[in-house]
């Protein structure tokens, strides 16, 4: 399913999805996360390597007062190999998918 058919879902599903897209700087998403007032934060790792990018996100999060507290939520293909890893990067929880 592509970006557009998962915010489809999750604006049937009740929420107010908004998507940055797989290349986005640390510093984009944090903005964007203040920008949309943003309750939580989906994070989908498909490739081993990218982890190191989403771990460093979560840090960055946890260090910017104004959005430290927002829920993060991690899921994808690295994830369903290692269902403990989600914790080790300090995510909030792991889903093996959208639903």
């Amino acid at each position: 399913m592509e970006s557009a058919g998962y915010q489809t879902f999750l604006e049937l599903s009740g929420w107010n999805p908004f998507f940055t897209g797989a290349n986005t700087l640390i510093p984009d998403i944090i903005q964007a996360i203040k920008q949309q007032n943003a309750d939580l934060l989906a994070l989908s790792v498909a490739i081993p390597w990218c982890v190191i990018k989403a771990e460093k996100l979560i840090t960055e999060i946890r260090n910017t007062k104004e959005i430290k507290d927002i829920k993060i939520i991690v899921g994808g293909h690295v994830f369903k190999l290692d269902p403990q890893l989600w914790k080790r990067i300090s995510a909030d929880d792991f889903s093996p998918d959208a639903q």
